[in-house]
């Protein structure tokens, strides 16, 4: 049975359509596919967990992470 036209990845020839590049390509668009799916899921999963941030408060935040263990992240900005 062959592969949906969906899932064919395709190269395209000079002068004509796209021609499919046989088992191999077809293989490789499932791994990337696969791939994209897992990222999104990774992504989506990451998300969930929301970093504290503490405004305003250097001596707050120094306290809370080195009781954690974690490091500490400084934004700082400008309006120019």
């Amino acid at each position: 049975m062959p592969a949906p036209p969906w899932l064919i990845a395709r190269k395209r020839n000079r002068n004509g359509p796209a021609t499919a590049r046989g088992p191999a390509a077809v293989t490789i668009a499932i791994m990337k596919r696969l791939l994209l799916a897992a990222t999104l899921l990774a992504g989506t999963l990451s998300a969930s967990g929301s970093l504290p941030f503490i405004e305003d408060n250097y001596t707050k935040a120094m306290t809370t992470a080195k009781a954690r263990n974690v490091p500490v992240f400084v934004e700082a900005w400008a309006p120019w």
